[in-house]
This record gives structure tokens, C-alpha cells and sequence, in this order.
């Protein structure tokens, strides 16, 4: 029989990022999201507008950050992850700009959809994403466990209708799939925002896991898991 705690699975994954010499925080502190994305090597993606601080300022409620940082203190490896309100659909919310740029987007800024199914995503819809490792970091799996903690993160504060992720196409696989553990691609969208540096339409995966799913491929442990995992060690807000 299976048994679902995410307080377990969290605590798993915080371990198996210890091991590592590494701390998890948890906050919603999207400065140091962006701040540490600025300071990143070349070759990384730049900050969408849903995770950029300056362009839709975040609400602490609806609004969360898991980092890995060292014994400095210095942050190694990140994700970060909104809540939206969507009463109307998916393809609604996206249409209109708001959802992805904030309440108030340049009229530049547009989101040409292909994709299907978006209607019946409603609800509240939490969006993970932002998920930068410092290739400096040995560490394979660092990126699924802090995928797994926000996991646990957003199951435990906001319990989302969904979770909806957006996936460069070349990273599907690695990052939707394997990472996120999403298995519900609905389409693409192309992004133009003047304000970002890749927003000449840069085109996206979107991908869907319902609370369900999210509940059924995150926050399963096996049999007796639960007693042997060390208290949970998460510097919260």
C-alpha cells in the first residue's frame, strides 16, 4: 500500500542535498533569484519575466524560492515557483498578458499560444521554474531534489488545482520530464517582451501535472521510510 507524506519526502531530499555540503533555504526571496541569475556564467537563460523581481514584484503568499547554498552562505543552485489565481482557464489567463508579465505589461509584450487543453486548467495554478545549477556544483541530482522540495513546498502551502510548467524545447525531456516529472505537454507558446533579453519569441513547452499527479509522483515514500529520515532541516521564512 502506498503511502503519501511530504514532510518525509521533503526531509529525503533536504538529506540528499546535505550530503553534499549543501543547505536547502526556503523563501520567497526573488532578489536573490535574480541577483544570482545576473551573476551566472553566459551560456544561461536569462530570468523569465514571471521570476524578474522588477518587472511583477512578488507576494511573499503567493511566491516561493528553494536554494542550495554553501558553507559561505553563497547560493549554488535555485527554482523558484508562482501562484496564479486562474477562475477562466489557462489559455484566458496567458492571453491577456497578466499572467506571465504581471498586472500591468507594456502592450509590446504578447503570448501567442498553440496548444491545446488550456481551458480546463483553472483554479490555482502554480508555476515552477527558474531553475539554475552552477555547473561548478558535483552534484547529479541536485536539480530533482530541489525540484522535489518545492514540490512539497507548494502541496503544503498552496495545494494548486495544477502545476504548469514552461520548458524551452530542447529541454523537455531532461528538465519537463525527468526534473519536473511532468508527463502532460498541451503545446507551445511564444514570448515577446521587449523588456527581456530573449523575448523576440522564444518559444516554450507547455507542460501540465495536476494536484493528483503531484501528490502521486512527488510525495510517495515506501514502508518504514518515514521513521528513519532525520528531522526535517529547512531554513524557512
Amino acid at each position: 500500500m502506498h503511502h503519501y507524506d511530504a514532510q518525509a519526502v521533503q526531509r529525503a531530499a533536504v538529506a540528499a542535498v546535505a550530503a553534499a555540503n549543501l543547505t536547502v533555504v526556503v523563501d520567497s526571496d526573488f532578489d536573490v533569484l535574480a541577483a544570482y541569475n545576473k551573476a551566472a556564467p553566459p551560456s544561461w537563460y536569462p530570468i523569465i519575466p514571471l521570476y524578474d523581481p522588477e518587472l511583477d514584484p512578488p507576494d511573499p503568499g503567493t511566491a516561493l524560492v528553494v536554494r542550495a547554498v554553501d558553507a559561505t552562505g553563497e547560493t549554488r543552485a535555485c527554482i523558484a515557483a508562482r501562484l496564479r489565481h486562474v477562475p477562466n482557464g489557462l489559455g484566458v489567463a496567458m492571453a491577456d498578458g497578466t499572467f506571465m508579465f504581471g498586472a500591468s505589461p507594456p502592450r509590446e509584450c504578447q503570448v501567442m499560444l498553440d496548444a491545446d487543453g488550456l481551458g480546463g486548467i483553472a483554479g490555482f495554478v502554480a508555476i515552477p521554474g527558474g531553475m539554475y545549477v552552477h555547473p561548478d556544483v558535483r552534484h547529479r541530482d541536485l536539480a530533482y531534489h530541489l525540484y522535489t522540495v518545492l514540490a512539497a513546498e507548494m502541496y503544503g502551502r498552496w495545494h494548486p488545482d495544477w502545476v504548469v510548467g514552461f520548458v524551452a524545447p530542447k529541454r523537455t525531456v531532461m528538465l519537463g520530464y525527468d526534473v519536473y516529472r511532468m508527463r502532460t505537454a498541451l503545446g507551445y507558446m511564444t514570448v515577446t517582451d521587449p523588456r527581456w533579453p530573449y523575448g523576440d519569441g522564444a518559444k516554450f513547452v507547455i507542460l501540465a501535472c495536476s494536484l493528483a499527479d503531484l501528490r502521486r509522483r512527488y510525495l510517495r515514500v515506501a514502508p518504514g521510510v518515514v521513521d528513519e529520515l532525520p528531522a526535517l532541516a529547512v531554513a524557512a521564512e
